[in-house]
């Protein structure tokens, strides 16, 4: 017996060396349910760190495993930066398999093989790494994180994991992906909006020049772009410090010098203030020299001719082609004036900040800065397309949306001068309680956006209900919503958010396959199928309800300024007589029979998603279901139905005869 001993355990020897020769082409990071995962950070990046410290936050959290740590496994995940001398493991994982810089560039990633049992997440960067991770996470396990609010809080434990097949690797579609988030108590960091941006692989916080001090500690272990943006003239030159000693730096209104705090542009034809533009930015680059953007944008105004002025310096920037024809009814653009300003401000940086971008604004249709300019566009100028007041019930490339053409025709001009632009979207609605945008919409306008090789998409919504109640009520400023309020924006809007960082990444991702997510992570697998009925059966309803493919007759009510149209079929965030039709679109409502032919399916689902979630008793799923089920009810009241939920079946609709809520088309 001992002989056989000696001659075996060479054998077995061999045996494990040669095993061990080949690398893993599948991984699970469970084994009978229980975390098999040692996490180990080959790069001393923060980035990296937080990559580490966030796979054993979900895996404990969707496993409800509190006590793992990522200490111990019988596989290693090993998180490594490739291309910098940090990690030989990354470097070599990269080479074998064919990987460049060019290929997945700086935010793509490669998961793959590195022995029996070890496995190398690999990136040209920090972000690509946690990106890996991420989307690991999501294809062993079916994790994502659904909504700010509801953070790791997943509603079920995952005992099961799936393998995934090695070598793997994606990378995004767009460059910059983000949010920006209006009416939050900027001062305070919203850390659970940007651990869902992170988690759901966006890169891009929009914040001002002056709230960036504030925010910035959180965007290093995010690897969030270090960027800001909006409107900042007022902030560099201020007209407390300089309207009376220098009233020549701002714009001459109907004679007049018009220093105002709010309403007027600056004297962009003075050479004055182009050079004190230079030295304040050239200043502020030097106290935050990690700052890639910085903003440029124009102030908001409501002012004649949005505040640029008459005075004879800044005319002479203009272009002859900026000024309307005698009988056309389009307002004058002062894009010219104030992009030839920005390419001097650029060109001055540029000397000593050669990689220093200025961000400017394509904003405000009214005699504004949105149409494209008659002049050329600095490579350093990156242009936030600010489409405010489109159409959202359309596509905006729609080309049977008359508002809509407008907008398509202004971004294609920009993008005929410039590849540096991304747009500003308006998800923000007048009121809280529906969803604005259709998920089919959004799909088709990212679509658009790719096909026009823009950079990317950072929309215009709120945060989510613990970031709106992360100050003292009295330490708002008084235009900062309720806190209540900032939770029903997300209520109503948590999958178009979703939906929008999804296809950000992968713009090819199918619809249904994004609410199924969705949902299994959200309401959890028991209500999760009728919860994703109800939603793919409200989006398609809400995208039928603007009659694509049909041109629309004149809607003269919903002309502003009396030069550009509406169709019939049109939506806006803030078009008031337009709010209340909203939710016969929601349903896809033209006379009453419609909501009874077409409100049955959706609603039966919710029903039944109602009635599954009570039975199980999980108080987090109860929650979730419920608040659509009350959002639903808020829809049905406003155009004057009533539902008894009491019934299996939303068959017993009452309709109100009160005027005043006969909304419907006839």
């Amino acid at each position: 017996m001992r002989k056989m001993k000696f001659v075996l355990l060479p054998a077995l020897i061999g045996i494990v060396l040669s095993f061990s020769a080949n690398d893993l082409d599948k991984f699970s990071p469970l084994h009978k349910g229980i975390p098999a995962v040692r996490v180990r950070v080959l790069s001393h990046d923060p980035v990296v760190a937080f990559a580490a410290e966030e796979w054993v936050r979900f895996v404990a959290a969707v496993n409800s495993a509190p006590d793992y740590g990522g200490n111990f496994g019988y596989y290693t995940l090993n998180l490594g930066i490739a291309g910098n001398r940090t990690s030989t493991v990354a470097d070599q994982a990269m080479e074998k398999h064919g990987m460049t810089r060019e290929k997945l560039g700086e935010e793509g990633f490669l998961v793959a093989g590195n022995g029996k049992r070890e496995i190398v997440v690999a990136a040209y960067s920090g972000k690509g790494v946690l990106n890996g991770v991420y989307k690991v996470l999501e294809k062993t396990l079916g994790a994502v994180a659904p909504r700010p609010a509801a953070g790791l809080e997943f509603p079920e434990a995952v005992r099961q994991s799936r393998e995934l097949p090695l070598p793997y690797s994606e990378k995004p579609a767009f460059a910059l992906r983000g949010l920006s988030l209006s009416r939050e108590y900027w001062k305070v960091p919203p850390i659970e909006s940007m651990d869902w941006m992170a988690r759901n692989l966006l890169n891009h916080k929009a914040n001002s020049v002056a709230s960036y001090p504030y925010t910035s500690s959180a965007y290093a272990p995010r690897g969030f772009k270090c960027q800001n943006s909006g409107h900042a003239f007022l902030f560099w030159i201020p007209p407390q410090e300089y309207g009376k000693s220098n009233p020549e730096y701002f714009p001459l209104i109907d004679g007049k010098r018009t220093p105002k705090a709010k309403g007027a542009q600056l004297a962009f034809g003075n050479p004055e203030v182009i050079q004190l533009l230079i030295r304040k930015i050239t200043d502020y680059k030097k106290q935050y020299p990690e700052i890639e953007v910085v903003a440029f944008g124009t102030n908001d105004s409501d002012a004649k001719g949005m505040g640029f002025g008459d005075d004879p310096l800044c005319l002479k920037l203009d272009e002859p082609a900026d000024i309307p024809p005698k009988d056309s009814k389009r307002p004058r653009f002062y894009t010219t004036r104030y992009i030839k300003a920005a390419n001097q401000v650029a060109s001055g940086l540029s000397e000593q900040y050669p990689d220093l971008k200025l961000h400017i604004y394509a904003y405000n249709w009214n005699g504004g800065t949105i149409a494209p300019p008659n002049c050329d566009v600095h490579p350093n100028l990156l242009v936030e397309f600010a489409p405010l007041y489109r159409c959202y019930q359309h596509p905006l490339n729609d080309p049977n949306c008359p508002r809509n053409v407008m907008f398509a025709d202004w971004l294609r001009g920009w993008a005929a001068r410039t590849s540096n632009i991304y747009v500003r979207d308006y998800y923000l609605t007048m009121t809280d309680r529906f969803s604005l945008v259709s998920l089919e919409v959004l799909k088709r306008d990212i679509a658009f956006y790719r096909e026009l090789n823009l950079i990317g998409l950072v929309p215009e919504t709120a945060p989510d209900g613990p970031d709106g109640a992360n100050a003292p009520s009295e330490a708002y400023p008084r235009w900062v919503l309720p806190p209540e309020q900032y939770a029903r924006y997300w209520d109503s809007n948590a999958l178009l958010h979703f939906a929008m960082a999804r296809l950000l990444w992968n713009p090819d991702e199918k619809l249904d396959d994004i609410i199924d997510l969705f949902c299994r992570n959200y309401y959890g697998s028991e209500t999760a199928k009728d919860m994703a009925q109800w939603h793919k059966a409200l989006n398609r309803n809400m995208y039928l309800s603007g009659r694509p493919g049909e041109a629309p007759p004149a809607d003269k009510n919903l002309n502003y300024y009396g030069w550009i149209d509406a169709g019939l079929w049109c939506n806006c965030w803030n078009w008031r007589p337009r709010l209340l039709p909203a939710v016969n679109r929601m349903f896809n409502v033209r006379t009453k029979g419609d909501f009874l032919k077409n409100a049955q399916a959706p609603l039966q689902s919710l029903v039944k998603a109602v009635g599954t979630a009570g039975k199980l008793e999980k108080r987090r799923i109860v929650e979730r279901v419920d608040r659509d089920r009350q959002m639903a009810f808020e829809y049905l009241l406003t155009m004057g139905y009533e539902l008894d939920w009491r019934l299996s079946t939303p068959e017993k609709l009452i309709y109100s005869q009160t005027p005043e809520r006969q909304n419907i088309q006839e």
